[in-house]
């Protein structure tokens, strides 16, 4: 049963109905023309939400890196904001910091907060260790 269904939703989730474009794909998008209009800010809110992590996860995307420098990049992202630049380094805009090829703890270049740049060392020095072979 692949074709579009209208279903139910529990009350309580306060969304009346629902479409579900695909059995496949999982995505639920709200009927919201049936919806408090308090409601559809809310929903409107969240859709705009995942629209920007979204665009996010994709501009932290790298097609020039190899896959396990990209794995550094996307354990980096997750502590702190980062995004490429010049699609070979790493950079850091809250504290201005740059990480370059070799992508070690002596690759890191600037940095406003030294606690910070240690602590992205560390990382560096973590990830190279587990990324060795034995």
């Amino acid at each position: 049963m692949d074709s579009i269904a209208e279903h139910q939703i529990d009350p309580k989730d306060r969304l009346p109905s629902c479409t579900i474009l695909s059995r496949k794909s999982h995505v639920i998008v709200p009927n919201i023309m049936q919806l408090a209009e308090s409601t559809k800010e809310t929903v409107r809110e969240k859709l705009r939400k995942s629209v920007n992590k979204y665009k996010q996860y994709l501009n932290g995307i790298n097609e020039h890196v190899a896959p396990r420098i990209q794995r550094l990049f996307d354990d980096l992202s997750k502590q702190y904001q980062c995004e490429w630049k010049d699609n070979d380094a790493i950079y850091f805009p809250e504290f201005n910091m740059h990480i370059r090829s070799p992508y070690g703890a002596d690759s890191c270049e600037g940095g406003s907060d030294e606690k910070a740049k240690q602590r992205v060392k560390h990382i560096l020095t973590e990830f190279a260790a587990k990324s060795e072979p034995n």
